[in-house]
C-alpha cells in the first residue's frame, strides 16, 4: 500500500507550490508534523472543497486521506455563503475522520461564529439577503406550519413590546422569515447539533510554535479581561458564551424573550424590562430591576465581552493594518508575550494572496474564497511542512506573497474613529459593529435638523453604556414623472429613504468606506434609514463660506474626484456641498443619497469624470451583477438595479475611454488622481435643497 507521505511528495510534484520562508532545517528524524491552515469560508462549500482536495487532505468524495497532518481552519465558516450546513458537515465528519487515521482537525470560533451563536445574523430588523438561503438548507416538511405556530407566540411577544419591533400580519411576518429560520436557531442553540459543537471550539490554538486565531492578539489588550495565556483566553470566551445561554434561558422562561429573537430585541426587551421596574414601587421591584440591569451588563457589547471588543482575538486586525515599522517592534511584543514564533490569522480578506508580514512572523490566509474570482477572491490555503510555508492556491500557480498590506491601498485615510456625545472613541472597530449598534441601540430622544429639505431627525442612541448620535431619514416620494427645480423632467422620480441604505450597501460591497453605516430600521412608528452621525465633521458648504483651505488640496481634490464617479453610477442627482462631510483628518463622506438609482441608464453627469482612483476602478469592475442584485434587491425595484447594472458597464467604457485619451497616469492614481492641483467645483442642486 502507498504510503501518505509518498502519495504526498508525488502531490508535490504535480501541484506547484510556493515556497515564502523557510523557518528551520529539519533532519529527516526530527520531521515536523504537516500543518494546513484555512481562513474564512463562509459558507463557500465548493471552494473549501477544493483546496482541501489541492492540498491532498481529502479525496474527490471528501474523504480524510492527509493521515497524520493536521488541518487547522481559522474560523468564520458563517454567514455570506449559502452552504453554511454544507461546510459545517464536512468539517464535523473531517475531525472523526482525522482521528481515526491519526491526524486531527483544529477548528477555531470566528466573529461570525460567536455572531450567531448569539442570535446576531446580521444589520437587524433585516439580515442580510443571503440570510434567508443559510437558513433554507435547514427547512424541512414541517417549516412554514412551524412558523405559522411561532407567529403567534411572537404577536403576543410584540404587543408586551411594542417598541422592539413594528407589528406586523401574519403573512408578513412569515413572509419576513425564511423557512429554516427556527430549525437554523435550533440547530445553534446549547442543544443543537451545530450550536453544541461550536461551542467546544477554542478562539485560538498553539499548533508547535505557531499561534493560530481568527483576528489576532494585540500587543495592548483590554485589561478588563485576563489576557495572560491562550488559556484564559479561550476559557474567557468560553465564559461569555455560556453566561449568554444561561441568561437567554432565563429570559425566555420569564418571557421576556423568545428562543428566536434576534439580539437587538433581547437587549430592547431587557432594557423595557428596566424602564418598567424604574416606575415600579412595589415590593421587590427594585431587586428585580438590579437583577435586569446587571444582566443587561452582561450581554454581548464591545466594553463587555472579550469576543466582541476590538483588541480581542476574532476582532483585532492590527496584523493586517500596522505599517512594517510598527509592525515590526509590536509583533515582538505579542511573540515574546506568547512564547510564539510566528501566527497566522484570517478575518481582513488580502484580496486573493496570502500575506507575510513582519520577516515571516505574521501569515494573513483569508484570500476572499467567498467572493469568487470576480471580486479577487480564491481559496487558499497555508502549508507548512519541514519547517517550510508554502502558500498554495486552487487551480493556478501560486502568486509571489507580498510583504506589503494590501490594505495600504485603501488611502486616502485609515478606518473611521466614530466618536460618542462626549467626543470619545467608540468601542467600534468595524463598519458591522456599528450597523449592530444602530440597528439594536435604544432611542433616547429625537430632535429636528434644521439643514434640508426632508427634515432628517438627530437620534440619540443608547447601549450598554455606550451614547452616539445618529441621523434618520424618513423621507418617501414618488411621482411617475417630477419637474425639478432646472426646469426639466425626471421620469419614476423617487426620493427615498431607502436609498440611503443601498448606496451604503453598494460601498461595503466595493470595499468603500466613504458613507457612515446606516441601516433601515422603524422610529416612533415610522420606517426611515439610520446613519451614524460623524461627530466633529464640518459641511463643505461651512469650508466654502469660511473660506477655510484644506491642508493638502491635491488629496482633497482628488476625493472628489471618485465622489463623482460614485454618483454618475448611482445617479445621484443631489449632491451639493451640504451633503458632503469632512472630517477632523479632512477625509470627505457622502451623504444624503435618497434621490439616487433612479431608472435612466445614462450617465448623468459624463463630464464630471476627470480622474478615478485605481482601488474605485478596480471595485467597479469586480462587481458582479448577481451578487449586486442579491445585495440590493431588499431595497430596490428590479428596473433600478438594471439600471444600475448598465450604468457600471457604461461609467467603465468612459473611464477606459479617458486612458485611452490622456494615458493611464493622468487618469488613475493610488492615493487620491492626477497630478493636478485644480480647484474642484461643482453643479448646484437639482432641486434646490
Amino acid at each position: 500500500m502507498t504510503s501518505w507521505l509518498a502519495v504526498n511528495k508525488s502531490m508535490r510534484r504535480v501541484l506547484p507550490m510556493l515556497v515564502v520562508s523557510v523557518w528551520a532545517t529539519l533532519a529527516p528524524a526530527a520531521r515536523a508534523e504537516r500543518i494546513v491552515a484555512i481562513g474564512d469560508v463562509h459558507g463557500a462549500i465548493d471552494g473549501f472543497e477544493s483546496i482541501l482536495r489541492r492540498t491532498g487532505l481529502t479525496d474527490q468524495e471528501n474523504r480524510w486521506i492527509g493521515g497524520s497532518a493536521t488541518l487547522v481552519q481559522t474560523g468564520d465558516l458563517t454567514d455570506r455563503g449559502e452552504h453554511v450546513r454544507a461546510v459545517f458537515d464536512l468539517m464535523m465528519t473531517l475531525e472523526e475522520q482525522a482521528a481515526a487515521a491519526g491526524g486531527r482537525v483544529v477548528g477555531l470560533l470566528g466573529n461570525h461564529e460567536i455572531n450567531n451563536l448569539v442570535n446576531y445574523f446580521g444589520p437587524e430588523p433585516t439580515p442580510p439577503p443571503t440570510f434567508d438561503a443559510i437558513v433554507s438548507h435547514f427547512a424541512d416538511e414541517r417549516s412554514e406550519a412551524r412558523l405559522r405556530d411561532a407567529y403567534s407566540d411572537w404577536r403576543a411577544w410584540q404587543r408586551r413590546y411594542p417598541h422592539c419591533a413594528p407589528a406586523a400580519s401574519r403573512k408578513k411576518w412569515i413572509a419576513a422569515h425564511a423557512p429554516g429560520y427556527l430549525e437554523y436557531i435550533e440547530a445553534l442553540s446549547p442543544e443543537g447539533r451545530y450550536g453544541a459543537w461550536l461551542r467546544t471550539r477554542q478562539v485560538a490554538a498553539r499548533v508547535g510554535q505557531t499561534i493560530f486565531l481568527h483576528g489576532g492578539l494585540s500587543p495592548d489588550p483590554p485589561e478588563q479581561f485576563p489576557s495572560g495565556t491562550l488559556e484564559e483566553i479561550n476559557q474567557q470566551v468560553a465564559l461569555e458564551l455560556e453566561r449568554f445561554d444561561r441568561d437567554k434561558a432565563w429570559l425566555v422562561e420569564q418571557g421576556v424573550i423568545l428562543p428566536f429573537s434576534y439580539l437587538g430585541q433581547i437587549f430592547c426587551a431587557v432594557n423595557a424590562e428596566v424602564a418598567a421596574l424604574s416606575n415600579d414601587a412595589s415590593e421587590g421591584s427594585a431587586a428585580r430591576r438590579t437583577q435586569f440591569d446587571e444582566l443587561y451588563s452582561r450581554l454581548p457589547q464591545p466594553e463587555a465581552w472579550l469576543s466582541f471588543h476590538a483588541s480581542g482575538p476574532v476582532w483585532f486586525r492590527g496584523w493586517a493594518h500596522w505599517s512594517d515599522e510598527e509592525g515590526a517592534t509590536e509583533i515582538g511584543k505579542v511573540a515574546s508575550a506568547y512564547g510564539a514564533e510566528r501566527f497566522v490569522a484570517g478575518h481582513t480578506p488580502q484580496t486573493g494572496t496570502i500575506l507575510s508580514r513582519f520577516d515571516d512572523r505574521v501569515f494573513l490566509i483569508d484570500t476572499g474564497m467567498v467572493f469568487g474570482a470576480a471580486a479577487g477572491g480564491r481559496p487558499s490555503a497555508l502549508e507548512i511542512d519541514d519547517g517550510v510555508a508554502r502558500a498554495v492556491y486552487e487551480n493556478t500557480e501560486p502568486d509571489l506573497v507580498s510583504a506589503t498590506p494590501q490594505s495600504v491601498e485603501k488611502a486616502p485615510a485609515p478606518s473611521a474613529v466614530w466618536r460618542d456625545t462626549e467626543d470619545e472613541p467608540l468601542p467600534f472597530s468595524s463598519p458591522d459593529q456599528v450597523a449592530a449598534f444602530l440597528a439594536s441601540a435604544t432611542v433616547e430622544s429625537v430632535q429636528d435638523i434644521p439643514v434640508g429639505v426632508t427634515q432628517p431627525k438627530r437620534l440619540v442612541l443608547a447601549q450598554g453604556g455606550v451614547r452616539s448620535k445618529a441621523v434618520f431619514r424618513y423621507v418617501d416620494i414618488t411621482a411617475q414623472r417630477k419637474r425639478l427645480s432646472t426646469g426639466g423632467f425626471v421620469m419614476y422620480f423617487r426620493d427615498n429613504y431607502i436609498n440611503e441604505v443601498a448606496a451604503y450597501e453598494l460601498t461595503r460591497l466595493m470595499g468603500l468606506e466613504t458613507i457612515p453605516p446606516t441601516v433601515e430600521r422603524e422610529i416612533k412608528g415610522e420606517g426611515g434609514s439610520v446613519q451614524m452621525w460623524l461627530e466633529g465633521a464640518m459641511m463643505e458648504t461651512d469650508r466654502r463660506e469660511q473660506k477655510i483651505e484644506p491642508p493638502d488640496r491635491l488629496r482633497f481634490t482628488r476625493q472628489f474626484y471618485d465622489m463623482r464617479v460614485f454618483d454618475n453610477l448611482i445617479n445621484n442627482t443631489d449632491r451639493n456641498s451640504g451633503n458632503i462631510l469632512l472630517d477632523r483628518d479632512w477625509r470627505m463622506w457622502w451623504i444624503d443619497h435618497t434621490r439616487s438609482f433612479a431608472r435612466s441608464k445614462d450617465i448623468p453627469a459624463p463630464n464630471d469624470i476627470i480622474g478615478c482612483s485605481r482601488m474605485l476602478f478596480e471595485a467597479i469592475k469586480g462587481l458582479d451583477d448577481e451578487e449586486v442584485t442579491q445585495t440590493l434587491r431588499p431595497y430596490l425595484p428590479m428596473p433600478e438595479i438594471r439600471a444600475l447594472h448598465e450604468r457600471r458597464k457604461r461609467l467603465l467604457a468612459l473611464i477606459e475611454e479617458l486612458i485611452v485619451e490622456k494615458g493611464e497616469e493622468r487618469v488613475l492614481f493610488d492615493h487620491g488622481g492626477p497630478d493636478t492641483s485644480a480647484v474642484v467645483t461643482y453643479s448646484e442642486p437639482v432641486d434646490g435643497s
